[in-house]
C-alpha cells in the first residue's frame, strides 16, 4: 500500500466517521442560516418535535435527514483533500513551512471544493425546513430539469472564498504539530495532542471565515444575487455569523474527529505497511 493509498483510505474513513456523529448538528446549522425567524433555534427545534408524539421514530430520522448526500459529499471531499494535501505538502516542500502549508491547502482545497459542490448544493436543500424534495436522486432530477445543470455549481464562488478557512486551519494545525507548545502531549497522550492542536486552529479559521458560509447557505437556497446586502440590511453585522454557535459546537467536535481519525488510522496503516 502506498502513501495514496493510506492518505485515500484515512480520509475517507474519517469522513464516515464524522458525519454519522455530527449530521444532526449539521442539519441545525444549515436551517439556523436559512432561518428568517426572530427566534431561529426555537422554532427549529419545535418543528423538529412537533410529530414526535404521532411518530415513534420521526426525530431520529428529522435529524439524519439528507444524510446520504452529507456521507457522498464527506467521504469524497475528505479522501481527496487529504491524498491532495499530503501531494502538494511534498511539492512545495522546498518553500517555508507558513507558505507550504497554506499554497497546499489552498489549492487541494480549490479542486475538492469544485467537484464536491453539486453535493453540498443537494445537501442544503434536502435539509432546508420547506425542502420539496423526497430524496437526494429526487432533488438531483429537479433540480437539473427546472433550474440547469448550472444550479449545482450555485455558492461556488463564496465556496471558493471558505477554501481559505481550510487553508488557514491547516496553516495553523501543522504549525502547532510541529511547534514545541504541544510537546508535553504529543508522546504520551495523542488523541488529547490533535484534539488540542484540530481545535485551535479551527476556531482561528471559523471566526475569520464564517461569514462566508453563511453567504454560500441563502445563495444555494434562495434565488438572489444580491444576498450580502439582503442580510446585512436585515440583520445587520450578525447577520453573518447566524449560527455561529451551533455550528461551533458541531465544528469543533467534528473537526477534532475527523483529524484524530485520519491521524490515528494514517499511523495505523503506515505501521502495518512497514511490516508487510
Amino acid at each position: 500500500m502506498n502513501t495514496l493509498q493510506i492518505d485515500s483510505i484515512s480520509g475517507l474513513v474519517a469522513g464516515l466517521s464524522t458525519t454519522l456523529i455530527t449530521h444532526p448538528l449539521d442539519l441545525i446549522k444549515v436551517r439556523l442560516q436559512l432561518s428568517t425567524s426572530n427566534q431561529p433555534l426555537r422554532h427549529i427545534l419545535q418543528n423538529i418535535s412537533k410529530n414526535s408524539q404521532s411518530s415513534k421514530h420521526y426525530i431520529l430520522s428529522e435529524l439524519y435527514k439528507g444524510l446520504s448526500p452529507n456521507i457522498i459529499g464527506n467521504i469524497t471531499g475528505w479522501s481527496l483533500y487529504f491524498t491532495l494535501y499530503e501531494q502538494f505538502k511534498t511539492s512545495f516542500s522546498q518553500s517555508p513551512n507558513t507558505i507550504k502549508y497554506f499554497s497546499a491547502s489552498t489549492v487541494s482545497g480549490l479542486v475538492t471544493s469544485l467537484l464536491t459542490n453539486p453535493v453540498w448544493v443537494i445537501k442544503t436543500r434536502l435539509l432546508s425546513e420547506k425542502s420539496r424534495y423526497s430524496s437526494m436522486a429526487d432533488a438531483i432530477r429537479k433540480i437539473y430539469t427546472e433550474e440547469g445543470v448550472k444550479t449545482f455549481w450555485k455558492g461556488s464562488v463564496p465556496s471558493l472564498f471558505s477554501v481559505f478557512q481550510n487553508s488557514l486551519q491547516f496553516t495553523v494545525y501543522d504549525h502547532l504539530k510541529n511547534s514545541k507548545l504541544l510537546d508535553n502531549l504529543k508522546n504520551d497522550h495523542e488523541i488529547q495532542y490533535y484534539f488540542t492542536a484540530s481545535s485551535i486552529s479551527k476556531f482561528t479559521a471559523m471566526l475569520v471565515m464564517y461569514p462566508f458560509q453563511v453567504v454560500r447557505s441563502n445563495l444555494q437556497k434562495f434565488d438572489s444575487t444580491n444576498i450580502y446586502n439582503e442580510l446585512r440590511y436585515l440583520y445587520g453585522t450578525n447577520g453573518f455569523y447566524k449560527g455561529f454557535t451551533v455550528s461551533l459546537l458541531k465544528v469543533l467536535p467534528a473537526t477534532s474527529i475527523t483529524l484524530i481519525t485520519y491521524e490515528s488510522m494514517r499511523n495505523w496503516l503506515t505501521r502495518i505497511n512497514e511490516k508487510i
